[in-house]
């Protein structure tokens, strides 16, 4: 019979901490952060961090926040890997990003067709018409 393979368990956020870290020590890791190093202390005894020092801390290392945030287990590995967009609102935007908006709008746009040649030769309305006379 073959060997059984063993599967690995998910990293625990204190595993997850200490392999972006480079295995620092905890209070590496709280100066790293930013933060007291009782936190880290309580993250090493109860495993669960607030999300505001797993952000601080994803930054400070140099990792997305979103990964961070689904090692901890505050959002699923799913969410994580998922496109975020981000939207503002037209008042925040420069009057340049609003033209370039504008200008993408328009061009998505099917062109409509042109009944009315604005380009043609004018001729004066009906009524004033009657009262020209040629000067022949």
């Amino acid at each position: 019979m073959g060997r059984a393979r063993m599967l690995r368990s998910p990293e625990t956020w204190v595993e997850y901490v200490a392999r972006v870290t480079g295995y620092a020590s905890r209070q590496k890791v709280a100066e790293l952060a930013g933060i007291d190093p009782s936190s880290v202390s309580r993250w090493h005894k109860d495993g669960k961090p607030s999300p505001e020092s797993v952000v601080t801390l994803a930054r400070a290392v140099g990792v997305p926040p979103v990964e961070a945030l689904a090692a901890c287990g505050f959002i699923a590995a799913h969410e994580a890997a998922a496109v975020i967009e981000v939207t503002q609102s037209r008042s925040e935007l420069s009057d340049s990003e609003l033209l370039i908006e504008l200008g993408e709008r328009l061009a998505e746009r099917v062109p409509r067709r042109q009944d009315d040649d604005i380009t043609g030769r004018l001729a004066p309305p009906d009524d004033l018409a009657e009262g020209v006379e040629d000067d022949d």
